[in-house]
């Protein structure tokens, strides 16, 4: 029995031209199906969209002239500062605002 997505999953993915993710649902077991068709409904499409089309447009920020290194902080300059800084940052990765990233390798792997 071929799985499809519930009726205004689908409408919803054929309105946004993603219909490459119709053949997913096949793939998957009916509480997997939920699963993944409870997240497509949560997607702002609208604000992807958004987002998308100012990723795309030229404006002065992506201007490489008009960039200029960000300010230098030092660790162990202002305790205090290290504190909050520190929790701002455990906060946000707590809530999945933000990730690190580590890239082993060599050099090029730093460009």
């Amino acid at each position: 029995m071929t799985r499809r997505p519930a009726a205004d999953v689908e409408a919803l993915l054929r309105a946004e031209r993603q219909e490459h993710l119709l053949p997913v649902f096949e793939a998957l077991d009916a509480s997997k199906s939920e699963a993944f068709a409870a997240e497509l409904r949560a997607v702002d499409f609208a604000l992807l969209k958004r987002l998308v089309r100012e990723a795309a447009a030229p404006d002065a920020a992506a201007n490489p002239a008009s960039m200029s290194p960000p300010a230098v902080v030092r660790k162990g300059a202002d305790p205090a500062a290290d504190q909050r800084r520190r929790a701002i940052g455990e906060t946000l990765l707590r809530a999945g605002k933000v990730a690190a990233l580590v890239v082993a390798g060599g050099q090029g792997s730093r460009l």
